[in-house]
């Protein structure tokens, strides 16, 4: 008999401890869950009021214009600094200043909708960054050159989307006035595109 009660007693004892142990484990993927839902809760607040009176489309367009703007002119000063052939500088230079002009009034009418835009460039196009200020010479204008074209591409057509789609009326007459610039600009660099093809190969 005193056997039998022992071994119920250990029975029960094991019983209680897998029980707190369950107990203890729902509490904490209970809490793991509520952390998650807590922080996508608070990943959107934080969206939210980051865009302020915009709607999402146009605040994201917003924010990539605004640090694909801090990158150009990023890389205008990365190549003011390390090219050697002139029209690559002065080119560089517009670059510099436009993009500085518009980034000023796209900060405008973000600040106006109490929206908040990047300080600076995304890490993909800081990775674009890092990679340039690592080149010398010819090749660093041949690249600089390139993703000027390129970028400027891809920033006609966000630009000229937005002055048909946005909702924002100052976003839409923004982005239709900024776009006559950008095709200015990407007309530009294809001229010295080949202009530095002409002279890569005379030489």
């Amino acid at each position: 008999m005193v056997g039998c009660a022992a071994r119920k007693s250990a029975a029960l004892t094991v019983l209680h401890d897998s029980s707190m142990k369950t107990i203890s484990l729902f509490r904490i993927a209970s809490s793991g869950a509520l952390a998650l839902l807590l922080g996508a809760f608070t990943t959107v607040q934080a969206a939210d009021e980051a865009r302020g009176q915009l709607s999402d489309s146009d605040f994201k367009f917003t924010s990539a214009a605004a640090s694909g703007g801090l990158t150009e002119v990023h890389l205008g000063k990365l190549a003011g600094q390390k090219t050697t052939t002139p029209a690559v500088k002065q080119f560089a230079e517009q670059m510099v200043t436009d993009h500085a002009l518009v980034g000023a009034k796209l900060k405008q009418i973000a600040t106006r909708n109490g929206a908040v835009l990047p300080v600076g460039p995304t890490d993909e196009q800081q990775k674009k960054i890092n990679r340039l200020s690592g080149l010398h010479g010819t090749e660093f204008d041949k690249q600089y050159v390139d993703l000027m074209v390129d970028e400027h591409k891809e920033n006609l057509k966000a630009f000229q989307k937005a002055a048909k789609d946005a909702d924002n009326p100052d976003l839409k007459s923004f982005a239709s006035e900024t776009a006559v610039k950008i095709q200015h600009h990407l007309d530009m660099a294809k001229e010295l595109e080949e202009q530095l093809k002409g002279q890569r190969a005379s030489k």
